[in-house]
């Protein structure tokens, strides 16, 4: 694959626009943003790839993308989850279907019930969550709530419905300014 440069872009630039330096400031610009969108070119290739790739490159790339919610400490399944699901989380944070869409990484179900859907205060929402609740489920899911939801809404609730409880994580769970309503189900049975 060829590569390009600034100094190859700005070398075709005729003579009388070289010297005027407002042409000449204008087409450095241009040729910076032309090189950044050729070098991002190859950014395809690695996320067609991202399936394979071992855990080290996933923290890498989550490092140069500035992958919002990656922990080094998440799950390799997460961790691929998350990275692929940056640019889609970067283009919507703060709606409603972020917050679902980076949470179903981590829960079977994920619902965000706005306050008109249950008399809520304006502005106010709530999350119902199925699944296996643990300490680090726990611990993400609250981040993402912090890290993606709108600036001016407010969390009421999450609720867990869980096949699993473990109580010692339920104890040591972080607080984000809301309730935390624990329902322990089998959800096998209800079949």
């Amino acid at each position: 694959m060829s590569s390009i440069d600034r100094d190859t872009l700005l070398s075709v630039l005729p003579e009388p626009l070289k010297n005027d330096p407002h042409m000449l400031d204008l087409a450095t610009t241009a040729a910076d943003a032309l090189v950044s969108a050729w070098e991002r070119t190859s950014l395809p290739r690695i996320y067609s790839a991202l399936d394979t790739v071992p855990e080290w490159i996933l923290d890498v790339l989550a490092k140069e993308l500035d992958v919002m919610l990656y922990d080094k400490t998440y799950t390799v399944e997460v961790k691929r989850a998350l990275v692929k699901d940056n640019f889609y989380t970067y283009r919507h944070v703060g709606t409603p279907k972020t917050m679902v869409k980076a949470m179903e990484d981590i829960w079977s179900e994920v619902k965000i019930e706005e306050w008109y859907e249950y008399s809520g205060s304006p502005y106010h929402f709530r999350v119902i969550l199925t699944g296996d609740y643990s300490a680090e489920n726990d611990a993400l899911t609250k981040k993402i709530i912090k890290q993606t939801k709108p600036v001016r809404c407010v969390c009421d609730s999450v609720q867990y419905y869980s096949t699993h409880v473990d109580v010692d994580a339920y104890t040591d769970s972080v607080n984000i300014g809301c309730d935390v309503i624990m329902t322990s189900v089998n959800l096998e049975e209800e079949d």
